[in-house]
Order: C-alpha cells, then structure tokens, then sequence
C-alpha cells in the first residue's frame, strides 16, 4: 500500500544504489536479485574456468561439457532478472538502461569489426574476452553519465 521509504528517484540526487535501482521497494529487489544472479553466474563463471584450466576434469567428456552448460544456464537466469528488472521498472529508469545498453552494444558490435581488421593487418590479436569488458565498462560508464544527468 504505502512505502514507508523515502522517494528515491535520480530527480532527487539520492544515493547510487536507490538512482540505480528505482525509486519503490520492487525496484530495489530486483536489481538485488539481478545483482544474486549475476555473484551466481560469476561463481559459476568461475570455477567451471578454474576446473577445465587446471585439467580436473576429462576434456571432451560429458562433466566437461556440463561445466560448460551451468554458466550457461546461470547466464539466461540473468538475461530473464534483468529483463524483469527493466519491465518492472519505471520510464525513466527504462530510458537510463536501455540507453546505456544501446551503446555498450554498439561500441562492442563495431569494436568487433575493428578488432578483425586490425588481425588482418597483423596488428594486435585480442581475445573475445576483451570485448566483453570493453561493452562491461561502456555500460557501467553510459549507467553513471545517465543517473547524473537525470539527477
């Protein structure tokens, strides 16, 4: 019925986390529980890395191949919180992260061609893990100009 919170919204200059998150109480839980899924994901991330790095597991068999799939399934359990956090989430905070995912997706997208061309050239050779932490740091830094505009 009533939130007894104070109102939140990046209108007001709050804190990070509420600018982030929403002005409502289901706002804050769900980026919490994308913020879950994503530890979890890491973690599976992790040690599914960790274990077919240091050859714990027969390369090829079927343990393998399902330390594979666990980050996997952990990642579309994130794609579906988030997209919950988004539908859930008021206009402005829709603006704020579709806006910042637009241009991680673009700097990446086009990075990627870059990348290739720069290989042909006999020019650098980077890992597609260095794409993913240049679309990580677009739309962490996209997120902060956003809320401060919007403040």
């Amino acid at each position: 019925m009533n939130d007894p919170s104070p109102n939140l919204s990046p209108a007001r200059g709050s804190s990070f986390w509420a600018a982030c998150a929403g002005p409502n109480a289901r706002d804050r839980r769900n980026l919490a529980g994308f913020l879950v899924a994503m530890f979890a994901w890491a973690v599976c991330f992790v040690a599914a890395s960790q274990l077919l790095e240091r050859e714990m597991v027969e390369a090829g068999g079927v343990v393998a191949f399902s330390l594979v799939a666990l980050p996997a399934v952990a990642g579309l359990a994130v794609i579906a919180v988030y997209a919950r956090f988004l539908d859930q989430g008021d206009e402005l905070q829709r603006l704020i992260h579709y806006r910042a995912l637009a241009l991680a997706f673009g700097v990446s997208f086009f990075a990627t061609g870059i990348l290739r061309l720069l290989e042909r050239a006999e020019g650098p050779v980077l890992d597609l893990a260095d794409l993913a932490l240049v679309m990580a740091v677009v739309y962490t830094a996209t997120l902060f100009h956003q809320i401060w505009r919007y403040r």
